[in-house]
């Protein structure tokens, strides 16, 4: 079969070919008859077949650019295709058929965070309200093991008043779920956005939790806090609250410093109740892990806290009598 650049240029020949044809009769009849009337149609013609012969060309580059586009679509569909199966080629290079995968390798660590994540999302399941949209933990949010940590406390703590937490989001609408289930207690979230506190108070709307939950918009500011200059809540100070029982701290984002969530404890500490716990999420990256560090060997407002338990993503701090 022709391509289209190809057949374009026969149809360019045979449609100047007939124009030629046409108008050389239409001469010769207006010479006949001594009418121009006869010209003028054969020129009203090739002007027909001009248009035609332009609607296909633009049909032709039009047809030309998308088999290109589907040449290189396919070419780097190719090439994806080729490197998942050198990827899962390596992965199983040398594995005789029934070998178990060997404890630490790429296969091997993905089973084990998919079996975490299936089991800690069957935990998770029986809070969920029945034919209702809840929103999906982890990606930025807490991890499903961190959840059903969080959950756990809330619903087993032998005395729980008040539940804050710094960034709100999918967290809050969960904590909200165990306190319902608690039937006690409440949640204070923190959120310096108030677009997307906005949005959690939606959620919270949506799924009949309002009443659990005081969602309180606070902007960053810079202030001081232990003696050291940092961005943090604005308006925030362990007065505000009632004894804090669980303090989850995923907030401000990590992006503003390595130490835009350390200001948690230094200022609430004196709110934290005689049992209470400190959970700080994204303990995966440095920062938070320095911030784990700094909060158990320090002392603020009295207060001591140990490292207890941890999850995937999460540290938990408890504090000490």
């Amino acid at each position: 079969m022709p391509t289209w650049p190809t057949l374009a240029r026969r149809t360019v020949l045979a449609a100047a070919l007939l124009c030629v044809i046409v108008l050389i009769i239409g001469i010769v009849l207006g010479a006949v008859f001594g009418d121009l009337d006869w010209v003028l149609a054969a020129l009203l013609v090739d002007l027909g077949v001009l248009v035609l012969v332009l609607s296909r060309g633009a049909a032709n580059a039009r047809n030309e650019a998308l088999q290109r586009m589907i040449e290189r679509t396919d070419a780097a569909s190719d090439r994806l295709a080729a490197l998942l199966a050198d990827g899962f080629t390596g992965a199983w290079d040398g594995r005789r058929p029934g070998e178990p995968l060997r404890p630490g390798e790429p296969l091997d660590m993905l089973r084990r965070d998919l079996q975490h994540d299936l089991s800690a999302l069957a935990s998770l399941q029986p809070l969920m309200p029945a034919g209702r949209l809840v929103p999906a933990p982890g990606g930025w949010a807490a991890t499903p093991e961190t959840l059903v940590l969080l959950i756990d406390r809330i619903l087993t703590a032998p005395s729980l008043e008040t539940v804050v937490e710094a960034g709100s989001g999918t967290s809050t609408v969960w904590i909200a779920l165990a306190l319902k289930r608690r039937g006690g207690g409440r949640l204070i979230s923190l959120e310096h956005d108030a677009a997307y506190a906005a949005q959690t108070a939606a959620a919270l709307e949506r799924l009949g939790l309002a009443d659990v939950v005081e969602l309180r918009v606070a902007p960053l500011e810079s202030r001081t806090v232990a003696g050291r200059e940092v961005t943090w809540y604005a308006g925030v100070d362990p007065d505000d609250f009632p004894r804090v029982d669980v303090l989850f701290v995923d907030g401000p984002p990590g992006y503003l410093g390595p130490e835009a969530r350390w200001p948690a404890v230094p200022v609430l500490a004196a709110a934290l109740g005689p049992e209470a716990w400190v959970v700080l999420d994204d303990v995966d990256r440095p920062e938070e892990q320095a911030i784990v560090a700094a909060w158990a060997e320090g002392e603020w407002s009295g207060v001591r806290l140990a490292c207890g338990a941890a999850t995937d993503r999460a540290a938990v701090l408890i504090r000490q009598r």
